[in-house]
C-alpha cells in the first residue's frame, strides 16, 4: 500500500479496498455453495460410485478405447440412478427426524 498524501488518495484506497472485499466475499459465497452441494448425501454417493467405477475399469481396460468409454458411460448412468434413489431415501429418512 502506498503512502496517502491527500484526501483523494484516501478515498481511492478505500474504494479499492472495498472492491477487493466484495470480490473476496463473492469467492467465499461461491465456495460455500459448492461445499453445501458437495456434502449432500446424493452427491457423496455419486462421487464415490464414480471413482470406484473409473478405478475398476482402469484396472480391467488400461488403454483408452471406445469400448472402455462406453462401459464407463453406461456404468455412470446406472450409478447416478442408484445414487439418486439412495440420496432420496437418505434425505427422506433424515427429514422424518
Amino acid at each position: 500500500m502506498k503512502k496517502i498524501n491527500c484526501i483523494q488518495d484516501l478515498h481511492t484506497q478505500r474504494k479499492l479496498i472495498r472492491e477487493n472485499q466484495l470480490l473476496l466475499q463473492e469467492g467465499i459465497k461461491y465456495n460455500w455453495q459448492e461445499l453445501k452441494e458437495s456434502i449432500k448425501p446424493q452427491n457423496m454417493i455419486l462421487d464415490t460410485l464414480n471413482s470406484l467405477i473409473v478405478r475398476k475399469t482402469d484396472q480391467v481396460l488400461p488403454k483408452e478405447s471406445f469400448f472402455k468409454n462406453l462401459i464407463v458411460y453406461g456404468l455412470s448412468i446406472v450409478a447416478k440412478k442408484i445414487s439418486e434413489k439412495a440420496g432420496d431415501k437418505i434425505s427422506h429418512f433424515f427429514a422424518k427426524d
